[in-house]
């Protein structure tokens, strides 16, 4: 009920990795296609909560995307509570702009309760724990 080794980044959307969509890498790359002029995220992030028009647009189908790719997975999992951390966590605005709502619509499908979707605790720093705690499982 949950991806192999629990990987996000290894589902598709669209046929491609939700990798080429949600990353970092992915949304500088389509936002310099939309814009006409390159950004880092966090000032494509910073743009959208202005409401520029291109910095919305890509990042509205990078939230929503990646709701659809892990929402079947979510709903299998009977998921009751969804921590968001890393660096996704520090623009909450935008996680409850576009990613919440389409998981809420897509629990509704199946007439089944959404998760509580919080702010994980960490930072950037997360992924560094969570991959240390997996070495520490898995290794040697």
């Amino acid at each position: 009920t949950v991806p192999t080794n629990g990987w996000v980044y290894t589902l598709e959307h669209d046929g491609k990795p939700i990798e080429e969509t949600f990353s970092r890498r992915g949304i500088i790359v389509a936002f310099e296609k939309k814009a006409g002029r390159g950004a880092d995220v966090d000032e494509i992030a910073l743009l959208a909560s202005d409401g520029d028009p291109a910095a919305t647009q890509v990042l509205e189908h990078a939230y929503t995307a990646l709701a659809e790719t892990v929402a079947p997975w979510l709903v299998g999992f009977r998921t009751d509570v969804l921590a968001i951390g890393g660096s996704i966590a520090q623009s909450w605005e935008l996680v409850e702009r576009w990613f919440s709502p389409t998981i809420e619509a897509h629990f509704r499908k199946y007439r089944t309760p959404p998760p509580r979707i919080v702010q994980g605790q960490g930072g950037e720093g997360a992924a560094l724990i969570g991959a240390t705690i997996y070495a520490r499982r898995t290794g040697p």
